[in-house]
C-alpha cells in the first residue's frame, strides 16, 4: 500500500520541486569545511546557492524569515515562498490572498506563529501553522500600498513602513494607529526602513534626505541630511538598512558605507572600503545589516561581499581602529558567495545563515562543522601531480606530514603547505607515484611503483636512489622492527635496509615464491607475517628459517591488501572485500575471524586500515572510510553524504596530535577521531503536510488536507503524499527516514532518504501514520517521532443503510432468480439443440465438401482418358464433319465436367487454407481481353451481345492468372444464366481512392437481377436464391469467388437491380508486389519451344521413355500418344520402374505418384540417389496438384510435374524440352571441360541446332561423378592404359553402367569424353607457351597424326596453327594477319607436324 520508490515531486506552479539533488551537493559541500576562515567567534563555511536550478523559481530574492515549526519563508519578486528542508511550495497573489508577488519585507511573530508579508502592493498575512494566508482589514486611513519595512515595536507590536506619507503602528491586539507624515513637521514624506529604539524613539531612513529621529510621543523630529563640509555627518546617497544592536548601537546601511550613528554627540563615523587594507569593509553598498546569536555583526555589501566584526571591538578603542574580516568571491575554487547584491541576511534557530542575493538567488550557510577536514590541494600539473591523487601517507618525527603523490612530495605543517620536493629527476620512467614513506635506519625512504627505492634528505631537499640491482622493482611498504632493523616489502619479496644499503633476504623470498610482498607485522610470538599478492600469508620466526603459510581460501579467497597489529595484539588482515582478524596471536596455532557484520560485509574494495588513541580500528574503502569502536562493538560507516570516497592502498597515517590522515584520489582526509563520541542528533522531525495525488501519481490540488495535530479524513479510492521534513537543512541532506501505518504496517520501513510517501487504494478504517528520523551512524529513537491520525471513509455503497439495502436486493433478486429459473431452464435447453443442429449441419457440410473432393480426385483420371482421345479426334483431319461436330459437344461437355471438378478442388483448398497465391507481373488487359474474347466467340445465344470494354495497355501488374480467371469464369457463367437477352459487358478501368490505384473489373448484365433480401447471401456457402429465375447450381461457385477474391487482397462488390441487372466488380490494388505470395515471373512452362510433332527423329536415333502408371488405360494413352515420337517402354508400379529404368537405361521417365508398391515419390529419390540412374529426368504425373505436392516432387529431384488431366501435345512439348535442355547441358559440359578462355578466337565447335531453352543445372551425384572422372583423367593422362576399363576399375562400375552414364550426361562415348579431357590439356599447355609436341605427348598423345587430326576436328586448326596464333594474338594484341602469312603458316605446321611425328616416334621407341 506504501508507495516509496523515487516518486517525483512535479509541482511546479506552486511548489518548487525536490532538491534531492542540491542536498547531496550540499553534503559534499560540507566535507571541505576545512577551508573555512575563522572571523573572531564565527566560521565561514562554503555555501550553498538555492535558485533556479534548486527549484528556487527566481534568483531575485529580498529577505527570510522563519517560523515557529522551523520552517523558512523566503521573499522574492515573483511570491512568497515556504521552504521545509527538502522542496519549496510558492504562495502568489494568483492562488492566495497576498496582496502582489513583490515581497519587500517579512515579520515573524513568534507569539501568534503568523508571518507578515510586505510587497509592493500591500500587506499580507500567513497562519505558518496551517500554511494558509489570511486577509488583514485595516481601516481606511491605514490602507498601505507599498510596504518598504516591517520592525518589530518596543511594545510588542509591529511598525510598518508604507514608501510615501504612512507609517502604521499594529499593537499585539491587533489595533492599528496611522501616522501620516504630514502630521511630524519636518519629516520627509519618504520610508525606506525604521528602528525602534525602545526609548520611544522611530529612526526612519529616508530616500535621499538621509535619516530622521522622531519622538513618538512629542511628535519632535530632528532630521540629519548629508553635509559635505561636516567629516562626522550622514554620509551622502540613499540609506537602505538600520539597525540597532544589542548594545544599542545604531548602524545604518548606504550607497556610501557603513555609518555608526551615535544620538547623543549627533555624529555619524562611517566605514568605507579601503583597497589597501584587507581590514577594512568589503564593499561600499551596504544593504543589510544583521546581529548573529554571538552578538557578531553582519554586513551585506555589494558584489555578494560580507564582511564580518565585533561590536565590542568598540570599547577596546576607536572606530577607527575597528576591523573586518571579510568573505570574498573565490570563482576559481568554485566557494563563496554569488556575484550580486546581498539584500538580507537571515540566522535561523539552528544556526544557519541564509544571505538573499538579489541577482543570483539564496545562500545558504551551515552552522555544522564537518569533523572531517580535506587538505588542501598543492601544486600543479607541472610539478608532477596526477589529478591531486595521494598514494601515501607519513607523519614524521617533527610534527609534519608527507604525502607521497606522483613525481613529487608535499609536506603540510599546521594544516596549511609548507614545501614540494619533487624527484622527477631521479626515476627511470617519465611518471611513477609514492607508494610509500616510512624511516629505515634513521633514513626517510621513499619507496616507488615500479621504480625502486629514494632516500631523502629533507633538510637539503635531495632525494638519492638506493641500489636495488635493478630500477624496476616496485617498494610497496616500510617496516620497522626495534629489535631487527628495517624490512621492505617489495615486488620481488623482502629488502633488508641497513646502513643506506638493502639487501635482497633470499630465504622467505625462495619459501615464498618471490612473490609481491603487500604488508609486514610481528605478533606478541616474535613471528612476522607477510601477506603476498595473490597467495596469502606467510608467518616467519624470528630468523626467517621455518615457515607457516596461511592459504587465500582462509581468507575468502582475496589478494590481501595490508596488515595491522593493534594495541591489543590483534592482527587484522584486509583483502579485496573481507575484514578479518586474528585476536590472539600470542598462541602457536593461528584462528582467523571473518568480521561478518552487516555494515561492513558488503564493502567492496578495502583500502588501509589502523588504530586511533581510543583502541578503535579505522580502515578505508572505495566507498568511504569505517570505524569498529572497541568498547561497544558497533561499527559506522561515513561515505559520501561525510567525506570524499576512492582511497588508497594502504595510505594512511597518525599524526602526533592523534589525527588521522587518509590518502586517496581527492586528496588527503585529515580528521580527529574523538569526534565519535560526540552524537550528532538529528533535529525534530515533523509532518509538513497531506496531499491528494492524481491519477498519474503527481500532487494535484494544492490545499492540504492535513492540519497539524488534527486527523486527516480521505475517501476511500483517495491517494494520499505524507511529505514529512528536518527543517534544519544542514542536516536534511543526511537525514534517513523510517514510517510506519499501524494498521497496514507490522514493521518500520527500512531507512530511505525520500521525505515523502504516498499510499494508495486504503482499505476503509482508521489508521496512524508514524515517521521517525536519524543521521547516519545515529540509532533509532521513538522520541523523534511525528505521528498522525488518518481515517478512510468508507464508500457510499459500504455504509450500514447500504447493507440494509442490499438486504433487500438479495430477496427480491432470490424471488426473480427462482420465478425464471424455469423460463432460464428451458432457453438454455433451446439453445443447446439450437447449437447442436448448428453444429451437425456444419459437420454434414464439412462430410460433403470432403465427399466432394475425393470423388474430385477419381473421376479427374477417366476425365484425362476421355479429353485426350477426344483432342485427337477433334485434330485428326480424317474424321467426317459430322462426326467431328458430335465429338466437339462431347469435348465441351467433358471440359465443362472438368471445370466443374476443378471448381470444388479451388473451393476445398480455399476453405483449408491450402490455396496459394502464385502471382505473376502480366497485362492484365489482355488477360482479360482473352477471356472475354473466349467467351464471346462461344456464345451461342444471339439474343446476348457481348461487349468488351477493355482499353489495350503497356503497364503490367502482379496478379495470379489462374485465379483471375477461376473468378471471371464464375463471374461470367453466372452472367450467361441470368441472361436470356440483352448484353453482358466486361469492363476494366482504372481509379485512385485515398491515394490507391485500382484496377477495377467489372462484370455487368442486363439479367433478371438479384431480390435485395438474397443480396447479403450470395457469397455464402451452398445458398442458392429462391425465385422464379433461379437456375441449377451447387451453390459454391460465388462462395469460390469470394474467397478467391480474398486470397488475392482484392475487394469484391456487387449492386443488382431486380429486372434490370447485376454488375459484380472487382478492385485489384495495382501497386501490390505480393511479398507473401509466391512470384513466377517468368513463363514456367517452356512449351513455345516445342518442335512440331510433325517434325519427328529416324526411328534408330528416337530417345527412350520410360512410362511408370498403375492405371492401365492411362499408361496405353500416354504410350499411344509418344509412341510416333518415341520408343516406349511402360511399368505398371515404382518398383518395376526402377528394375526397368536400371536395365534399359532410358532417356526420360514419366511416372504417376500414387502407385502400389512403390510409390512415385520413393522411385523418384530411387531413380535420383542411384549413380546409375540419377542423370535420368523424371516427370511426375499426378491428380494431386497442392503447392505442397509440388514442393515435394521438386525437393526429391523432379525435373517437371505436369497435372491430370493434361493433353497429349503437353506432354509431347514437356519431354522434348526437357530432352533438349539435356542435349545443351551435356554440350556445356564438354565445351567447358574443352574451352580456354585465351585470346585467340579459336574454340570448339558448339551445335547451334537446339533453340536456347532455361538452363538445367546436373545434381550433385551426377556433379560428383563428372568431377570424379575428371580429376582421375587428368591425374592419369600420361598413362598408357587409360581407357574405358582403367576408369570402369577405378571407379567400381560396371561397363555397361559407366557407358550410359556417361553417354546420358554427355551425350558421347567415354573415349570420346576421355579425348576431350585430354585436349583440353593440350590447350592448356600450348597456352602456356608449351610445344605442340610436349603438349601432346604430356596430354598422352603417343600417335602425333591421330593427335593432329584429332586436335583439328575439334578446334578447326592443326595444333601448329593454333599455338601460332595464341603467340600472334599475345604479340600483335589482336591484328589478323594477312593471308599469304596464314599460307607460310600452313606451310610451317606440315613442316613442324612432320618433326612432332619424328620426335614423338623417337620418344616412343
Amino acid at each position: 500500500m506504501r508507495i516509496t520508490k523515487n516518486e517525483t515531486m512535479r509541482n511546479h506552479e506552486q511548489k518548487s520541486g525536490n532538491l534531492t539533488g542540491h542536498c547531496t551537493l550540499l553534503a559534499m559541500l560540507c566535507i571541505v569545511l576545512a577551508f573555512c576562515m575563522p572571523v573572531g567567534g564565527v566560521n565561514f563555511y562554503p555555501p550553498v546557492r538555492l535558485g533556479v536550478n534548486q527549484g528556487l523559481a527566481t534568483t531575485y530574492v529580498t529577505h527570510v524569515a522563519q517560523d515557529n515549526r522551523g520552517f523558512i519563508w523566503v521573499g522574492s519578486d515573483n511570491g512568497l515562498y515556504r521552504f521545509d528542508g527538502h522542496s519549496f511550495v510558492l504562495y502568489t497573489r494568483e492562488n492566495s490572498e497576498l496582496p502582489g508577488n513583490t515581497v519587500s519585507s517579512l515579520f515573524h511573530d513568534v507569539a501568534s506563529d503568523r508571518l507578515l508579508v510586505g510587497t509592493k502592493s500591500g500587506l499580507g498575512m500567513i497562519d505558518c501553522n496551517t500554511g494558509k494566508p489570511e486577509k488583514i482589514v485595516l481601516g481606511h486611513d491605514a490602507q498601505i500600498f507599498n510596504v518598504t519595512d516591517i520592525v518589530p515595536a518596543s511594545d510588542g507590536g509591529v511598525w510598518v513602513a508604507n514608501h510615501y506619507r504612512t507609517i502604521v503602528h499594529m499593537s499585539p491586539d491587533g489595533k492599528e494607529t496611522v501616522y501620516p507624515t504630514k502630521d511630524f513637521k519636518g519629516l520627509p514624506e519618504s520610508v525606506i526602513s525604521l528602528a525602534d529604539d525602545g526609548k520611544g524613539h522611530l529612526i526612519i531612513a529616508h530616500s535621499t534626505e538621509g535619516v530622521s529621529v522622531v519622538d513618538i510621543a512629542s511628535r519632535k523630529v530632528r532630521t540629519y541630511s548629508h553635509d559635505h563640509r561636516n567629516p562626522n555627518g550622514i554620509p551622502q546617497g540613499i540609506i537602505h538598512t538600520i539597525h540597532i544592536d544589542s548594545h544599542k548601537n545604531i548602524w545604518l546601511g548606504s550607497n556610501h558605507g557603513l555609518s555608526l550613528f551615535i544620538p547623543e554627540r549627533e555624529i555619524f563615523h562611517t566605514f568605507l572600503h579601503n583597497p589597501d587594507y584587507s581590514g577594512s569593509i568589503a564593499g561600499n553598498h551596504v544593504y543589510s545589516i544583521m546581529e548573529d546569536a554571538d552578538g557578531l555583526i553582519w554586513v551585506g555589501c555589494d558584489m555578494g561581499r560580507v564582511s564580518v566584526f565585533n561590536p565590542t571591538d568598540l570599547t577596546a578603542g576607536s572606530p577607527e581602529n575597528l576591523r573586518f574580516r571579510n568573505y570574498n568571491v573565490s570563482q576559481q575554487s568554485g566557494r563563496g558567495i554569488a556575484n550580486g547584491n546581498i539584500r538580507s541576511i537571515f540566522e535561523d534557530s539552528f544556526g544557519n545563515m541564509w544571505i538573499c542575493n538579489y541577482g543570483t538567488g539564496l545562500e545558504f550557510m551551515s552552522h555544522h562543522h564537518s569533523p572531517f577536514r580535506q587538505l588542501p590541494y598543492f601544486g600543479t600539473p607541472t610539478e608532477g601531480f596526477d589529478n591531486h591523487v595521494i598514494w601515501s601517507t607519513y607523519a614524521d618525527a617533527d610534527g609534519s606530514i608527507l604525502l607521497g603523490g606522483t613525481n613529487s612530495i608535499g609536506v603540510f605543517r599546521d594544516g596549511v603547505i609548507s614545501d614540494v620536493m619533487s624527484f622527477a629527476t631521479d626515476m627511470s620512467h617519465p611518471y611513477s607515484r609514492v607508494t610509500t614513506l616510512g624511516r629505515g635506519d634513521g633514513d626517510l625512504l621513499v619507496g616507488l611503483y615500479d621504480d625502486g627505492l629514494l632516500r631523502l634528505d629533507r633538510e637539503r631537499r635531495h632525494f638519492e636512489r638506493v641500489n636495488l640491482g635493478r630500477p624496476d622493482i616496485g617498494i610497496n611498504v616500510i617496516f620497522n622492527d626495534s629489535l631487527k632493523g628495517t624490512f621492505i616489502g617489495c615486488s620481488e619479496g623482502i629488502l633488508r635496509y641497513s646502513g643506506g644499503k638493502a639487501e635482497f633476504m633470499e630465504a622467505p623470498g625462495k619459501a615464498m615464491g618471490h612473490l609481491s610482498v603487500t604488508g609486514i607485522v610481528r605478533d606478541r610470538r616474535g613471528r612476522f607475517w607477510v601477506s603476498t599478492f595473490g597467495n596469502g600469508i606467510f608467518v616467519f620466526d624470528e630468523k626467517f628459517s621455518s615457515v607457516m603459510h596461511v592459504h587465500p581460501r582462509y581468507m575468502n579467497g582475496g589478494t590481501v591488501k595490508s596488515l595491522y597489529v593493534d594495541s591489543e595484539g590483534w592482527i587484522w588482515i584486509l583483502t579485496h572485500g573481507t575484514l578479518c582478524v586474528v585476536e590472539d596471536s600470542s598462541q602457536e596455532k593461528i584462528v582467523i575471524r571473518r568480521v561478518r557484520h552487516h555494515s561492513v560485509k558488503n564493502i567492496e574494495n578495502l583500502r588501509a586500515i589502523t588504530e586511533d588513541r581510543e583502541g578503535n580500528i579505522w580502515f578505508s574503502s572505495d566507498t568511504g572510510l569505517h570505524v569498529w569502536i572497541r568498547k561497544s562493538g558497533e561499527y559506522r560507516n561515513f561515505q559520501a553524504d561525510f567525506v570524499l570516497p576512492n582511497f588508497n592502498d594502504r595510505a594512511v597515517t597518525c599524526d602526533a596530535a592523534g589525527n588521522l590522515i587518509f590518502g586517496g584520489g581527492h586528496g588527503a582526509s585529515m580528521f580527529s577521531p574523538g569526534f565519535i563520541s560526540s552524537e550528532w542528533k538529528a533535529g525534530k522531525v515533523q509532518i509538513v503536510e497531506c496531499l491528494n495525488l492524481d491519477h498519474s501519481g503527481a500532487a494535484g490540488d494544492r490545499e492540504p488536507v492535513y492540519t497539524p495535530g488534527k486527523e486527516v479524513g480521505i475517501n476511500y479510492d483517495s491517494s494520499i503524499r505524507i511529505v514529512f521534513s528536518v527543517a534544519d537543512y544542514a542536516q536534511s541532506p543526511l537525514i534517513e527516514y523510517a514510517v510506519m501505518l499501524d494498521g497496514i504496517d507490522s514493521d518500520w520501513s527500512m531507512p530511505m532518504r525520500e521525505n515523502h510517501v504516498n499510499y494508495r487504494n486504503l482499505p476503509p478504517g482508521n489508521y496512524t501514520f508514524k515517521v521517525r528520523a536519524r543521521l547516519p551512524n545515529e540509532k533509532w529513537s521513538d522520541v523523534n517521532m511525528a505521528s498522525m491520525g488518518i481515517k478512510v471513509n468508507p464508500p457510499l455503497w459500504n455504509t450500514w443503510w447500504a447493507r440494509i439495502v442490499y438486504l433487500m436486493i438479495f430477496i427480491v433478486g432470490i424471488w426473480i432468480w427462482v420465478k425464471y429459473y424455469k423460463r432460464k431452464v428451458n432457453r438454455r435447453s433451446a439453445l443447446e439443440i439450437e447449437k447442436k443442429k448448428g453444429a451437425d449441419e456444419k459437420e454434414l457440410n464439412e462430410e460433403r465438401l470432403r465427399f466432394y473432393t475425393n470423388i474430385t480426385h477419381e473421376l479427374r483420371t477417366p476425365l484425362t482418358l476421355i479429353l485426350g482421345p477426344l483432342e485427337d479426334l477433334v485434330t485428326d483431319n480424317g474424321t467426317p464433319q459430322n462426326v467431328r461436330e458430335k465429338i466437339r459437344i462431347i469435348h465441351a461437355s467433358t471440359l465443362r465436367l472438368l471445370n466443374l471438378i476443378n471448381q470444388i478442388l479451388e473451393f476445398r483448398k480455399t476453405e483449408t487454407q491450402n490455396r496459394k497465391l502464385c502471382v505473376s507481373r502480366r497485362n492484365l488487359a489482355e488477360h482479360i481481353m482473352e477471356i472475354g474474347l473466349r467467351y464471346k466467340e462461344l456464345n451461342r445465344n444471339g439474343k446476348v451481345d457481348y461487349v468488351l470494354d477493355v482499353p489495350a495497355e503497356e503497364n503490367d501488374i502482379y496478379f495470379d492468372p489462374e485465379v483471375i480467371s477461376t473468378i471471371m469464369n464464375n463471374l461470367l457463367s453466372n452472367a450467361m444464366k441470368y441472361t436470356p437477352d440483352g448484353k453482358i459487358e466486361i469492363s476494366l478501368r482504372h481509379v485512385e481512392d485515398n491515394g490507391i490505384r485500382y484496377a477495377c473489373i467489372s462484370v455487368a448484365d442486363t439479367g433478371y437481377g438479384i431480390e435485395p433480401e438474397a443480396l447479403p447471401h450470395i457469397f455464402d456457402r451452398y445458398y442458392q436464391a429462391k425465385g422464379k429465375h433461379q437456375a441449377s447450381g451447387t451453390g459454391i461457385g460465388l462462395a469460390l469467388v469470394k474467397s478467391l477474391s480474398d486470397l488475392h487482397g482484392a475487394i469484391l462488390e456487387v449492386e443488382s437491380m431486380p429486372g434490370k441487372g447485376t454488375v459484380f466488380t472487382l478492385r485489384l490494388v495495382e501497386d501490390n508486389t505480393y511479398p507473401d505470395a509466391l512470384h513466377n515471373d517468368s513463363e514456367s512452362e517452356s512449351d513455345a519451344n516445342a518442335v512440331p510433332e510433325g517434325e519427328l527423329p529416324l526411328a534408330d536415333s528416337r530417345a527412350l521413355v520410360l512410362v511408370v502408371e498403375d492405371n492401365a488405360d492411362i499408361r496405353e494413352y500416354i504410350a499411344g500418344a509418344l509412341g510416333k515420337t518415341y520408343r516406349v517402354i511402360e511399368a505398371e508400379n515404382g518398383k518395376e520402374g526402377y528394375d526397368a529404368a536400371v536395365s534399359n537405361n532410358p532417356d526420360i521417365i514419366i511416372t504417376d505418384l500414387m502407385m502400389p508398391v512403390m510409390d512415385g515419390l520413393e522411385l523418384l529419390s530411387r531413380i535420383k540417389g542411384d549413380i546409375s540412374t540419377s542423370h535420368i529426368p523424371v516427370v511426375l504425373l499426378t491428380a494431386r496438384d497442392s503447392l505442397h505436392d509440388k514442393e515435394r516432387g521438386y525437393e526429391c529431384g523432379a525435373d517437371s510435374y505436369l497435372t491430370k488431366p493434361f493433353s497429349a501435345k503437353m506432354l509431347n512439348s514437356r519431354i522434348h524440352n526437357i530432352l533438349t535442355m539435356r542435349r545443351q547441358l551435356a554440350e556445356r559440359l564438354t565445351v567447358s571441360s574443352s574451352i580456354v578462355k585465351s585470346d585467340t578466337d579459336i574454340a570448339p565447335r558448339i551445335s547451334s541446332e537446339s533453340p536456347t531453352l532455361p538452363e538445367m543445372k546436373l545434381g550433385k551425384f551426377d556433379k560428383a561423378f563428372l568431377e570424379k572422372f575428371t580429376a582421375l583423367v587428368e591425374d592419369n593422362l600420361t598413362a598408357p592404359d587409360l581407357d574405358m576399363t582403367f576408369m570402369q576399375e577405378n571407379l567400381n562400375m560396371s561397363h555397361s553402367t559407366l557407358y550410359r552414364k556417361i553417354k546420358g550426361l554427355t551425350g558421347m562415348s567415354g573415349n570420346e569424353f576421355i579425348r576431350k579431357l585430354r585436349l583440353k590439356h593440350v590447350v592448356g599447355m600450348l597456352a602456356e607457351g608449351a610445344s605442340v609436341s610436349d603438349a601432346a605427348y604430356e596430354s598422352g598423345f603417343n600417335d602425333i597424326g591421330y593427335f593432329r587430326n584429332c586436335f583439328k576436328d575439334e578446334y578447326g586448326v592443326s595444333p601448329s596453327v593454333y599455338a601460332k596464333r595464341l603467340r600472334s594474338k599475345s604479340e600483335n594484341s589482336g591484328n589478323t594477319p594477312p593471308p599469304f602469312e596464314i599460307i607460310v603458316l600452313i606451310i610451317n605446321d606440315i613442316v613442324h607436324n612432320m618433326a612432332d611425328i619424328v620426335i614423338l616416334k623417337v620418344k616412343s621407341d
